[in-house]
């Protein structure tokens, strides 16, 4: 397997090239600036580029100079979670600037990641605000927002390509879930004469050359469009066979912009989605008993923290133990402070510190002990301590180094590993800078131990795209007390995301199906029309979280779930480190979905679900030939292999089957 020894980068005459064994990039060296020349898919000979470009790539300021650019090359762990890669900066002094120029490759993807970084001020035209009125905040009661940004109309990229016969597709990724249940969105463009200009805004684009089948991800890392601090009018400008990228998110003080990933692949719309889960795979590789794990959280349960306490939380280690939980997460209320989300009235929602000088100290009357006893009954049963943090966005999040501190505190004294992250309002680039720094510093001194959920359902936040590496994303709150959860609908937001994101980067809940149920009546999709191993299995290609009081659950609700994640558990690490492939039609109850994994080599697994209906039996193509044998690992199910293809018989409705398939 190519490795960063393998990548390669040099200055030619006036030619800047870089590459690996799978692609290759050059640009034309002019007066300090980079103009696109090549982008070559090594695999297959494919020049994506058609003719030189006459606009500079990674410009945001109308600068030339004489001087030569200087390159220094490194192999590293840029954060200390992500695999090595392969790191190229050139840089130029221009008038009071110093431009960095920057490139990142891992060695076994056909993937270079650009961005461009400013020394000193610059004095970019755009917003440092984000416009906040009337947006969800956490606060369980809050409203929906509407939010306006401006475009420093700068670039990352600029190059010329042959647009026949080409498509391409717009992805719109929908955060502050608490407000909004569709989370994907996409649009198409068949290219050609007609289509003069488009201009879109985005993380994710996708261009396909239907003759060749030759495909290529453009991943923008930044928040989403709506919260991006400085925003831009326009991610994609497309003009006949001119692609521009644009939105470095530059403020005037420079820094470092966000950066832009071109990756390569071949084939259908599964290459697709295997070459973006891929790059996620090495931003942040999976870990076992770091990644991957079931949490479980007593939020969902709804009484938010008027029950927590020492002796309760006992209770719930107990019962977690004996249904295979990894780590018991305390959700708000472990905490001295009293937030706005608590039972108790008066709570804050920001301006943590300066409410209580010890709001992150454990709750004096609720843990008499501090977490010390619950931390040893967890050791005792193999499990981990998880606690709810939410980082101070007072004056932009000026208290991050505090907060890191008391983070990696309680990582040193209590053993937390597992930091559910909320309330963080990110309304300028200063506080976005901070927060990343935040995140930095627990990861480097922790050496990568802890690992963050970082909340999308309210706010203003990175969201998805905006800082990958640090964890899993908490994606939504439901609540059968709210009549706001439907398994197959947090199942539709799963599959719906994985064509794009990694299924382990999503925190995704199931719920105590015994509660509430006369807030259903008459609901044929119910969530009490489940069992609760299937509950289980709708999220476990995903992080899961069992969002409920497990002490307070039925001992055979537990047991049955138990059963299922003992085997889930024994194969979790082969499906975590795959591509994880959506199979099957939109969930909505009443279609056959699932998902199978993907690899080069080894055994692959998939989960199916049988909707609503009569129809007992579901095939889908296997990703790739010479299958030996599938085998049901668990479900009330039976299958077999027909050319390549496996054959699923589940025998009721709202069933599943989680099978291996050898080879």
């Amino acid at each position: 397997m190519p490795k960063t020894t393998d990548c390669y980068a040099r200055i030619e005459a006036d030619t800047f090239i870089i590459g690996n064994p799978l692609i290759e990039r050059r640009f034309r060296i002019e007066r300090g600036r980079l103009f696109a020349g090549a982008l070559l898919d090594k695999t297959t000979g494919r020049d994506w580029i058609v003719q030189p470009a006459s606009i500079a790539s990674l410009c945001a300021l109308p600068v030339e100079t004489d001087q030569s650019l200087q390159l220094s090359i490194t192999r590293a762990h840029e954060h200390t979670v992500e695999a090595e890669s392969f790191c190229a900066e050139l840089s130029v002094a221009a008038h009071s600037h110093t431009l960095r120029y920057q490139f990142k490759l891992f060695g076994d993807l056909p993937a270079i990641g650009m961005r461009l970084s400013i020394d000193s001020a610059i004095g970019t035209a755009g917003s440092d605000e984000v416009a906040t009125a009337n947006a969800p905040s956490g606060v369980e009661s809050d409203a929906p927002a509407a939010r306006n940004a401006v475009d420093p109309s700068d670039i990352i990229d600029h190059f010329h390509f042959d647009y026949l016969h080409c498509w391409l597709t717009e992805t719109r990724f929908v955060e502050q879930t608490d407000i909004h249940n569709n989370l994907v969105f996409e649009n198409r463009w068949s290219l050609g004469h007609s289509e003069k200009q488009i201009r879109l805004t985005g993380n994710v684009f996708y261009l396909e050359h239907r003759p060749s089948g030759a495909g290529m991800v453009m991943l923008k890392e930044s928040p989403s469009p709506q919260y991006r601090p400085v925003a831009c009018e326009a991610d994609l400008d497309l003009r006949l066979d001119q692609l521009t990228l644009r939105g470095h998110g530059l403020d005037q003080s420079g820094g470092a912009g966000y950066r832009q990933w071109i990756v390569l692949y071949n084939g259908d719309e599964t290459k697709r989605t295997g070459a973006i889960q891929s790059l996620q795979q090495r931003i942040r590789p999976y870990v076992e008993g770091r990644d991957g794990v079931l949490l479980s959280n007593t939020w969902g349960d709804r009484s938010r923290d008027a029950a927590i306490s020492e002796a309760f939380m006992q209770r719930e280690v107990a019962a977690g133990a004996a249904m295979g939980v990894d780590v018991a997460q305390i959700d708000d209320g472990w905490e001295k402070g009293i937030t706005a989300n608590s039972a108790t009235k008066g709570g804050v929602w920001n301006g943590f510190w300066a409410s209580d000088d010890q709001f992150w100290a454990p709750h004096p009357t609720r843990f008499p002990n501090s977490l010390d006893p619950l931390v040893q009954s967890l050791e005792k049963n193999r499990m981990q301590l998880g606690l709810w943090y939410a980082p101070d966005s007072s004056n932009d999040v000026a208290n991050w180094e505090r907060d890191a501190k008391q983070v990696l505190h309680l990582y040193a004294r209590h053993g937390v590993r597992h930091v559910k992250i909320d309330a963080v309002k990110m309304h300028s680039k200063l506080a976005e800078r901070r927060l990343e720094q935040f995140y930095d510093r627990v990861l480097a001194e922790s050496h990568g131990q802890v690992t963050f959920d970082p909340d999308v359902t309210a706010e203003i936040r990175p969201g998805y795209w905006g800082q990958m590496h640090v964890g899993t994303t908490f994606v939504e709150n439901r609540y059968t007390d709210w009549h706001s959860y439907w398994p197959h609908l947090t199942l539709r937001n799963l599959w719906s995301l994985a064509h794009h994101i990694h299924p382990m980067r999503l925190r995704m809940e199931f719920l105590n199906n015994t509660r509430n149920d006369d807030k259903y009546p008459n609901d044929p999709l119910a969530p009490s029309h489940y069992s609760p191993a299937a509950l289980f299995a709708m999220v476990m290609m995903s992080s899961p979280l069992a969002w409920f009081e497990i002490s307070n659950a039925p001992a055979d609700y537990r047991q049955q779930v138990a059963d299922l994640v003992r085997i889930w558990k024994r194969h979790r690490g082969e499906i975590f480190t795959s591509v994880i492939l959506p199979i099957g039609d939109e969930p909505d109850g009443y279609h056959w979905s699932g998902f199978v994994t993907s690899r080069a080599a080894g055994d692959l697994y998939a989960v199916v679900y049988r909707p609503l209906g009569e129809q007992s039996s579901f095939d889908f193509a296997l990703p790739r030939a010479g299958a030996r044998s599938i085998e049901v690992l668990h479900g009330p199910a039976k299958a077999s292999l027909q050319n390549d293809r496996a054959v699923l018989f589940v025998e009721h409705p709202l069933g599943y089957a989680f099978v291996r398939i050898a080879f």
